[in-house]
């Protein structure tokens, strides 16, 4: 398995596949992050990754180029930063940019996978990384690519990846995806979770779609809170605790608090914004 990219999420990811027993490579960008896993030292700071790093350091291999990184994993995770730019739109020149560093190498890709985990809007991933990829005359041209984002919360990555709600594959073609799954489902603790394998843009929709519509439940939920506590003999626990015991709305996310943050839901919600704008022009 092969982590391009390791920040907080790449490189939890990266220390429990190695953890649980896969042989990864890795590379980062920074040298300082590079030297710290070669010397068994977290390069950022998450809940239990240290841990991790500890238990798989005999597993682990920190590379010198995302090409190495390639030319030894038969599945390569490439997470790198997406950020939010000023239309709403994401900044995909750090995608491109791996990308572009692999287009000539100069061994078989024909039985390797690149996983796009990080996120970008509907049609990026054909568009901008794919498309490059296709139509180069070099042996990357035969690369499968899938895109799989996942669904994190800074303080509990660890946690998170091993305990998903669901898998969510886009593919390129019919069973590309696959061995992204097996690979997953050597650190996901329940075997049994949903897998819901679709398009790539499907997917890059899915992934913007769903947390903006958290962002709004936690929004509801606060806003009917403030509302309910502001009525005399009035509860806003109890009110939103019968809300959210209707299974068309559940209690997850349904509770008066802190607005929403963090670095996903605010730009997610800017960009599905972006989606509906484009479309509806």
């Amino acid at each position: 398995i092969g982590v391009i990219g390791l920040g907080k999420l790449g490189c939890s990811m990266f220390a429990a596949f190695a953890a649980s027993g896969n042989k990864v490579f890795g590379f980062d960008i920074n040298p300082k992050a590079r030297n710290n896993l070669r010397n068994k030292i977290a390069p950022v700071y998450e809940t239990d990754l240290q841990k991790e790093i500890n238990l798989g350091f005999n597993n682990f291999k920190i590379m010198e180029s995302a090409s190495e990184v390639l030319e030894n994993a038969e599945v390569v995770y490439i997470i790198v930063p997406t950020p939010s730019l000023d239309n709403g739109t994401f900044d995909t020149s750090y995608l491109e940019n791996v990308i572009s560093e692999i287009v000539d190498v100069e061994f078989s890709c024909k039985d390797k996978l690149l996983v796009i985990t990080s996120t970008v809007l509907p049609g990026d991933t054909r568009l901008r990384l794919i498309s490059t990829v296709r139509q180069r005359k070099t042996n990357i041209s035969e690369i499968n690519f899938c895109y799989s984002p996942e669904f994190i919360a800074l303080g509990s990555v660890l946690n998170d990846l091993k305990n998903p709600d669901f898998l969510l594959v886009g593919e390129e073609s019919p069973h590309a995806g696959d061995k992204h799954v097996e690979v997953m489902m050597t650190i996901v603790n329940d075997k049994n979770i949903p897998i819901r394998k679709m398009s790539v843009e499907s997917a890059e929709m899915a992934k913007i779609a769903i947390n903006s519509y958290i962002t709004s439940k936690i929004s509801f939920a606060n806003a009917i809170g403030i509302t309910a506590d502001s009525i005399e003999n009035c509860s806003a626990r109890d009110v939103l605790s019968a809300i959210g015991s209707d299974t068309r709305i559940g209690s997850k996310y349904l509770s008066r608090g802190l607005g929403f943050g963090g670095p996903c839901f605010p730009r997610d919600n800017r960009a599905i914004q972006k989606v509906i704008d484009r479309t509806e022009g």
